[in-house]
């Protein structure tokens, strides 16, 4: 019997491994199409389908920035805390500008940056020193060009 039961935990965390990837490719989807209708169907953005083998950021086709997405049931602050250093890390590494989209179930998508980009007189990553939008805010910022404050 318990063999039975240590088998259907474990076809269970495996079902829900498989409902989490499938969940966070279709918000992968779902944020580029937002991306796409504020910035144009010309611009040439794509999932990052090494993602998962190369560790890198999820979304490719917007220059200049590294841009982690993460969809959740419930979004809690340690989720945040952990997302933006993955999402910084990636940034260093890729030499971008790091952006975390996020987007709590029933809720609206929220692209968290640093305060530099809005700011030159703000430096740094940490997440003290970030602020939340709109997408389509961040879009305007991307499409002006306002994120050259910190090069």
């Amino acid at each position: 019997m318990a063999n039975r039961t240590s088998k259907q935990s474990s076809r269970k965390k495996s079902v829900q491994r498989i409902n989490s990837r499938s969940k966070g490719a279709a918000g992968e989807r779902e944020f580029i199409q937002l991306i796409k209708d504020y910035l144009g169907d010309d611009v040439n953005i794509k999932r990052n389908l090494e993602q998962t083998r190369s560790g890198g950021y999820d979304i490719e086709g917007v220059e200049g920035w590294a841009i982690e997405i993460k969809r959740y049931a419930l979004v809690r602050e340690g989720n945040i805390k952990s997302w933006w250093q993955q999402t910084t890390d990636q940034a260093v590494a890729s030499e971008r500008k790091p952006a975390l989209a996020y987007r709590q179930d029933h809720g609206s998508w929220k692209v968290k940056i640093p305060l530099g980009m809005l700011n030159g007189m703000f430096k740094g990553n940490e997440l003290e020193w970030t602020t939340d939008m709109s997408v389509e805010a961040w879009c305007c910022i991307v499409r002006e060009g306002y994120s050259s404050v910190l090069g």
